[in-house]
């Protein structure tokens, strides 16, 4: 995938440079930089998955149905229904 990088000059002539000593083209050197990064982040701080929360369900003995407004939907997510 073709994407492209804002660097501050600074870095891109250390990157430019560092690849150009390695015999790396700066794409290559960069990709590599990005996978080990990649890599050592998932060995020392995996990524834990986001918990989920469920939508809450409102229970009616009579089953009838109700004309909720989006002001109430959004009440009874964030703490508190009243029919």
């Amino acid at each position: 995938m073709r994407t492209t990088l804002d660097l501050p000059d600074e870095i891109y002539q250390r990157v430019k440079i560092t690849a150009i000593e390695r015999g790396e083209t700066m794409k290559g050197f960069v990709e590599r930089a990005v996978r080990n990064e990649l890599a050592q982040r998932q060995d020392r701080d995996p990524v834990k998955p986001a918990k989920r929360r469920p939508f809450p369900v409102l229970h009616l003995k009579d089953r009838t149905p109700i004309d909720i407004t989006n002001e109430q939907t959004e009440e009874a997510i964030l703490g508190g229904f009243s029919r």
